[in-house]
């Protein structure tokens, strides 16, 4: 029996925007999907399995923030995303199954997922399918409805070969990371697994960076690498009557390869100098034309945006999420180009926000190596456009430009 398992996708399509982690490519997820339905197509999996983070919900949403117009766009946007997944799944033509994650959004989720399959059994074995949620600090627990599930799903164990959990949160093994990745109950949980006398797999994502097989007595746990961050990577595992294999494959070259990157600055070129009055970014009178100009050089642009300007330097990662996100909704509202991706980076030499996010954050003298990995490109085609001669120095001046027009008098070969 054949599982081919994803994660971690974080899509935004009918969502304006990018996640606030520039290597999850967000808006390039129809061009990951389409890839991937080739090779599902090819791989032949008895079922496919898809466990969480299905699109990157904006913490205005999440948090219940913004105002009630705001919320109801993102909702709406949110609701599409989800029947565009849906629909996709549906079109496999093969069976899936599927659980939330941490970047979902609850309603809309089970508006549209919530007569997905939770309980399969293909060839020897059953598989369940956990929504489970976090509850407080960031947490995620099992509980209600979905821990009577999981004690029904262990009690019924011994009539197959093989009981599959899948679920978006780790119940083992411990990894190192600076955002909760376990169960708060997890202990409780591996505990009961750990006296179920049958074979058990534990499926699931949430940490990107995936581990390999970790035995647990009979039970065996494996975290899958997300899809949408460089080199965009599935798994296969085959199931005998005592066997397990696992075969992890990519999805190179990825959605950007060949593209020579632009990163614009958004301090001082897409929107001005102060805030508006409500403490967002002010996009400039002339930012879509700025887009625009970047596209017809020959580049695709990434939106560059220092955290600790005088714009920023005072907010804590969600505020930080919060306003680029609601710099995207003015971009979509206007028709303006939503860029390939977004990089959030500090500037030397000036203060650094209090509270920094787990994910360390590019400095201007590494920004061409880090988004050349990002974004699967060379770092010989990653290039700066600002009017800050000091951020022009430190990413290096043969590969920086003040504004569009000394771009294009740069590369006059790269134009069209």
């Amino acid at each position: 029996m054949r599982i081919l398992q994803f994660t971690d996708l974080h899509f935004r399509q009918a969502l304006p925007g990018h996640s606030g982690h520039a290597e999850r490519l967000s808006r390039h997820g129809p061009a990951l999907l389409s890839r991937l339905a080739e090779l599902i197509a090819a791989e032949a999996p008895d079922i496919v399995a898809f466990t969480g983070d299905v699109i990157d919900a904006p913490h205005d949403l999440l948090h219940g923030t913004g105002d009630e117009t705001l919320r109801r766009f993102l909702r709406a946007a949110v609701e599409e995303d989800y029947k565009t997944m849906r629909a996709w799944l549906d079109g496999l033509g093969r069976p899936w199954m599927i659980a939330p994650g941490n970047h979902d959004f609850r309603p809309a989720f089970e508006a549209v997922f919530g007569d997905a399959p939770r309980k399969l059994e293909i060839s020897g074995v059953r598989l369940h399918a956990y929504f489970d949620w976090e509850v407080t600090d960031h947490v995620s627990e099992r509980l209600g409805d979905e821990r009577a599930r999981f004690d029904r799903a262990l009690a019924e164990a011994g009539t197959v070969d093989w009981t599959v959990h899948l679920q978006h949160f780790l119940i083992w093994p411990m990894v190192v990371h600076g955002y909760p990745m376990r169960y708060r109950d997890a202990d409780a949980l591996r505990d009961r697994l750990a006296s179920s006398p049958a074979r058990h797999l534990v499926l699931c994502g949430h940490f990107h960076e995936g581990t390999g097989i970790v035995p647990d007595g009979k039970t065996l746990y494996a975290v899958c690498p997300s899809l949408t961050e460089a080199p965009h990577r599935y798994r296969v595992f085959d199931l005998g009557p005592e066997t397990c294999e696992l075969r992890e494959e990519t999805m190179q070259p990825g959605p950007l390869a060949g593209s020579r990157i632009l990163l614009v600055d958004r301090g001082d070129v897409l929107a001005h100098r102060e805030n508006m009055d409500g403490g967002d970014f002010d996009l400039r009178a002339d930012a879509a034309k700025t887009l625009e100009a970047v596209r017809d050089a020959g580049f695709s642009p990434v939106i560059l945006s220092p955290w600790n300007d005088d714009q920023s330097v005072h907010l804590d990662w969600p505020d930080m999420l919060k306003k680029h996100d609601r710099l995207f909704v003015c971009c979509a509202e206007a028709g303006i180009d939503q860029a390939t991706g977004l990089l959030i980076a500090i500037e030397e030499g000036r203060e650094v926000p209090a509270r920094m996010p787990s994910e360390p954050l590019s400095r201007l003298a590494e920004l061409a190596d880090r988004a050349a990995a990002f974004f699967g490109v060379a770092s010989e085609d990653v290039w700066l456009m600002s009017s800050s001669a000091s951020r022009r120095q430190l990413f290096g001046v043969n590969r920086s430009v003040e504004n569009v027009a000394a771009l294009s008098a740069a590369n006059p070969d790269l134009k069209g």
